[in-house]
């Protein structure tokens, strides 16, 4: 996944900001190949590999970063 844009940078891999697609990709490319040598723990086999293995990859999106908090009654 390194472009010639990378390595013309001076890159010998994808930039930090693409580790989540570089990640996603070989994630892909290894379910193809542990379902295709019959390798794989996980059956029945994902119809979509690709949005099976972006549904299991952490994210860093939060709903929020506050804490919960609650109102005390005033007594």
């Amino acid at each position: 996944m390194v472009t010639d844009a990378h390595l013309a940078q001076g890159r010998v891999y994808p930039p930090l900001d693409m580790i989540q697609q570089v990640s996603h990709n070989i994630a892909t490319q290894l379910g193809h190949t542990v379902y295709k040598e019959k390798l794989a723990l996980l059956y029945p086999e994902p119809k979509d590999k690709e949005k099976f293995i972006a549904s299991k990859m952490y994210t860093t999106d939060y709903e929020n970063f506050e804490p919960d908090t609650w109102d005390w009654p005033a007594n």
